[in-house]
């Protein structure tokens, strides 16, 4: 990871490790050669399928060690090599992560766009729930907090997106967005009275207590709750004073 550990150390001004930056950059010269030889190979040697795995195995690389404008090139050309529209998806879902995670709003934008094009020439009903999940992230980090909670609301029972996070994490996101955005009487019939969330929050004590202290305008218990939010999910820690000021209110 050795581009992603020195993006990092430069954005805290922290001082490299050339010792370290060195052993890493060594470690992924190597499997970025190796990868490069077996891309040649299915160049010459196989067909059109091999090439663009070989392709895909390159860019997911790149991804994984932090490089994101090689990683970036790699998807982009692995997109043009590539005709199903599924594995089409898939690479924009790939990019989408990556706007996701360094939060490039364009790169977000432009590739929502993207794969809503693309769900609509003929995209699966799995993809188009998929893609609500990814939206419904973005929406919550850009604190439309409303638009986040319906669709992480339409998808709670069909929730597939296990590529962002594991479902537990997914109902505590819904629970958190919903108890800022929806009105009582919504967040009773789509929450409170969830089949699904309720399920899932039997083994999220905290989490319920949470719900429920409001809900039941139990404040003392809800604030205590509130408090340890503060360090609970990296969205929602962002925006602790924005649930703290719309849930008191």
């Amino acid at each position: 990871m050795a581009p992603y550990y020195e993006a990092l150390c430069k954005s805290l001004d922290w001082q490299v490790d050339v010792d370290l930056v060195g052993k890493m950059k060594k470690a992924n010269e190597e499997e970025l050669k190796r990868l490069d030889e077996e891309l040649e190979d299915a160049e010459k040697n196989l067909g059109e399928s091999e090439i663009r795995d070989a392709m895909m195995a390159r860019a997911e690389y790149l991804c994984r060690i932090g490089d994101k404008e090689g990683a970036l090139t790699a998807f982009r050309k692995t997109y043009d090599k590539t005709v199903a529209l599924g594995h089409r998806l898939d690479i924009v879902f790939y990019l989408l992560r990556i706007g996701l995670f360094y939060m490039d709003s364009d790169l977000i934008t432009r590739n929502t766009e993207k794969a809503k094009s693309l769900i609509e020439e003929g995209g699966d009903w799995d993809r188009r729930n998929r893609l609500k999940v990814y939206q419904g992230l973005y929406c919550v980090a850009i604190r439309d907090f409303k638009q986040a909670a319906e669709l992480f609301l339409d998808t709670v029972s069909t929730f597939t997106s296990y590529e962002l996070m594991d479902y537990k994490t997914f109902v505590t996101y819904t629970v958190y967005v919903s108890m800022i955005a929806l009105e009582r009487p919504d967040l009773r019939e789509k929450v409170i009275k969830g089949a699904e969330i309720l399920e899932v929050l039997h083994s999220l004590p905290a989490v319920r207590q949470y719900l429920f202290s409001l809900y039941e305008c139990r404040y003392s218990v809800f604030f205590q709750s509130l408090g340890k939010k503060r360090v609970a999910r990296p969205l929602i820690r962002l925006h602790i004073q924005i649930l703290c000021a719309n849930n008191h209110g």
